[in-house]
């Protein structure tokens, strides 16, 4: 009797697996498995022409359609930054030239004070006035001095765009780092979905029911809704983090659109002329600290936390992350095949095998919830803090240079 159980456990998970080969095969898919290649293309031949690219991931035929809904989301999501923020065709999109917008206000600022100097230096030659000269070739010193700060600015800020354009192909690094920004929202929508998909399955074990015993009316009937309570938790915690970091993450993309709108364009050319009395010197001095700590080094603090980021998850546009551990075992393990779902829940009640299954289920969740925390703990928490500390203590000790003291300790604090 047990050698006949036995037999019909082996049947049905031959035929499970045969089932499973069929669900997830794809038609036309040459040489390789793992990419879809063109009509009358081997593997070879397009390795050797380009065809393999690891931008565009594999399509699997069960997750098609998953991996399509995902493309709506991310362009949806597009659409509504697009609407709210003006990140593809407003005034936050991509262009290089808008970079030096600041040139043109910031020099007419220069040029206004530059005339006020002349006419009080006229003023005291006209009046015999040696205190009114003195003062007018002071402040003349201090319009140079700014001069020079502006020029300076501009000119790193030209090598930072072409540093960053020979490095990743970018335009300016203000692109970058918007580009990297919009990376993180799709990665953690697409992390979320890929989660809602798990949440589904672990819901359909926990709320399935099992039985011990070899028959209807004499076994013991129950469901695993003890066992799996801490995955589900775990799922629960999972999805709050990743809500926390997809609003954080909507939150840089607006504060690098108001750099852009407000930053240079406005705010540096109001310091320069703050910078030109000495009554309001040290807060215009603090102004054209601050502008240029978060024009030039807070973009830059982004690109390097894009390379933090592909040096976990690789090239953009690869299935990485969530998504490749998700999808890796649904289709290793053909979780969406619903025989081999079912033949799961029965060797689970047949002990050995079905442990074996769990004991993998496991593995899974923990590679799922080391990501979660990397993607939040790290790239969306704990890097941007960084960015925010270390683009503060630039604009300090800018200001330090130019004879002022901001003090930052507060807010230091409160990070």
């Amino acid at each position: 009797m047990k050698d006949a159980e036995m037999k019909i456990r082996v049947g049905a998970l031959l035929l499970s697996l045969l089932l499973c080969s069929c669900a997830f095969a794809q038609e036309g898919s040459g040489d390789s498995p793992l990419y879809d290649l063109p009509d009358g293309a081997s593997a070879e031949g397009a390795a050797t022409d380009g065809v393999l690219s690891a931008s565009e991931p594999a399509s699997y035929g069960a997750l098609a359609e998953f991996d399509a809904n995902q493309d709506e989301v991310s362009e949806r999501i597009d659409e509504q930054l697009d609407s709210t923020l003006g990140v593809f065709s407003g005034t936050c999109a991509q262009d290089p030239a808008e970079n030096f917008d600041f040139v043109v206000p910031t020099m007419l600022a220069l040029l206004v004070i530059g005339m006020g100097i002349a006419i009080f230096y006229m003023a005291g030659n006209f009046l015999g006035s040696p205190q009114l000269i003195a003062m007018s070739k002071q402040e003349l010193f201090e319009l140079i001095h700014t001069a020079l700060i502006v020029v300076l600015f501009a000119l790193l800020l030209r090598f930072a765009d072409q540093l960053i354009f020979s490095g990743s192909g970018g335009s300016s690094i203000y692109d970058v780092s918007l580009e990297y920004s919009l990376l993180m929202i799709h990665k953690i929508t697409k992390d979320t979905m890929w989660l809602s998909l798990i949440n589904t399955l672990i819901y359909m074990l926990y709320s399935a029911p099992l039985r011990l015993g070899g028959s209807l009316h004499h076994a013991v009937h129950f469901n695993l809704g003890g066992v799996l309570k801490p995955f589900v938790d775990a799922v629960g915690t999972m999805a709050s983090l990743l809500s926390f970091a997809i609003g954080e993450w909507i939150a840089n993309i607006s504060v690098l659109c108001f750099i852009k709108r407000f930053v240079p364009n406005l705010f540096l050319p109001i310091g320069v002329l703050l910078k030109a009395f000495p009554q309001t010197r040290g807060g215009g001095n603090a102004v054209i600290a601050i502008c240029i700590a978060f024009f030039l080094i807070y973009p830059v603090m982004l690109y390097m936390n894009h390379e933090a980021y592909l040096y976990k998850y690789g090239a953009i546009g690869e299935r990485s992350g969530l998504e490749e551990i998700v999808s890796a075992f649904m289709v290793e393990t053909g979780w969406l095949n619903l025989s081999f779902y079912a033949f799961f829940l029965w060797l689970f009640t047949g002990q050995l095998v079905g442990i074996a299954f769990l004991t993998q289920f496991v593995v899974f969740f923990i590679d799922m919830l080391s990501d979660v925390i990397y993607t939040v703990f790290v790239l969306s928490i704990f890097l941007p803090l960084m960015n925010i500390f270390v683009t503060l203590t630039f604009a300090r000790e800018i200001a330090k240079y130019f004879g002022t003291e901001i003090n930052i300790a507060a807010f230091v604090r409160l990070i």
